[in-house]
């Protein structure tokens, strides 16, 4: 029911979809884990341990299973800003439109795969007031302020379960 919940919450106020799903990578470099990519962590201070990353191999991918089928509107990727922007270079994203299944690869041979964070959207919702932009030396990182993000979902949680009088017993355990 939680899931469901979730499911409805994110419909309607356009959280993050790929938040507490099953992720899975071709590879794994140390422990680069797959799932550190949607930990609520950019991995500015220390990717190593914030960050999800393959081996060098030819194809590497990375996947989330949205266990719904959805209409894919925005998918935003954070990357590292210490070193090694070149490791998300060329990466596609599949499904472009809908699906149940978001995907991440870059073709080639000898690739790594590396994501600070990743972000599947149904419809764009972002606004220009809800980013933050950090200055890297070759490029702009967009960075969403997730902790708004949060707040208003479990804000429209408790609205939700209110009418159930367990909002408060819930609250006390997030």
């Amino acid at each position: 029911i939680v899931n469901l919940l979730i499911s409805i919450l994110c419909t309607q106020i356009g959280c993050n979809l790929a938040t507490g799903r099953t992720i899975t990578q071709s590879s794994t470099y140390g422990l680069w884990l797959a799932q550190q990519a949607i930990d609520f962590n950019p991995g500015f201070i220390q990717p190593s341990s914030s960050c999800s990353s393959t081996t060098a191999q030819t194809n590497p991918w990375w996947r989330v299973d949205l266990r719904y089928i959805y209409r894919v509107r925005r998918v935003v990727i954070t990357n590292r800003l210490d070193c090694c922007p070149e490791q998300i270079d060329g990466a596609e994203i599949h499904p472009l439109s809908v699906g149940r299944y978001v995907n991440l690869f870059i073709p080639g041979d000898s690739k790594y795969l590396t994501l600070c964070e990743v972000e599947v959207y149904e419809e764009g919702v972002i606004k220009q007031a809800d980013l933050v932009f950090w200055e890297t030396i070759n490029a702009f990182t967009i960075v969403e302020i997730w902790l708004s993000k949060l707040s208003c979902m479990l804000s429209a949680l408790s609205l939700i379960l209110s009418d159930r009088c367990i909002c408060n017993k819930l609250l006390q355990i997030l």
